[in-house]
């Protein structure tokens, strides 16, 4: 298991990025990630090609964040001569964090990219204190 970013290390960083493991599919695919922090949270980009909205299960579980992608060939009208586009699953897990508000995670999926935002929980995000005075 490759770890680029491991909940329990104190940089302030929300995913244990890993490969897949695997789901009995004979063609499932890994989708590249890309992670960035910005101030309130996380996104976390996902490469999944030819993905539609509706073929998208995410889900949270015990802490564990799931892409489940199936890309589907589409078959026009005619006879089949050559095929090379076949469909695919796309699997990925990715642990989270007590960093990241679970309740509040956010996806959208545009031009084959799965983009994912994991907001800070209110627990890490910096808050400003006031100070009062005793007089």
């Amino acid at each position: 298991m490759k770890r680029l970013y491991a909940a329990q290390t104190n940089d302030g960083l929300p995913v244990e990025v890993s490969h897949v493991r695997r789901t009995g599919h004979d063609n499932v695919q890994v989708p590249p990630v890309d992670l960035y922090e910005i101030d309130d949270g996380w996104i976390l980009i996902a490469d999944v090609p030819g993905v539609r909205k509706e073929d998208l299960d995410l889900e949270v579980d015990k802490g564990v964040l799931t892409i489940h992608a199936r890309r589907v060939s589409s078959e026009p009208e005619g006879r089949v001569i050559h095929q090379e586009f076949e469909p695919v699953d796309f699997f990925r897990s990715f642990p989270l964090s007590d960093q990241v508000d679970r309740t509040r995670i956010s996806a959208n999926v545009v031009g084959g990219l799965l983009t994912i935002t994991l907001p800070k929980a209110d627990a890490v995000r910096p808050r400003k204190i006031v100070v009062e005075s005793g007089d």
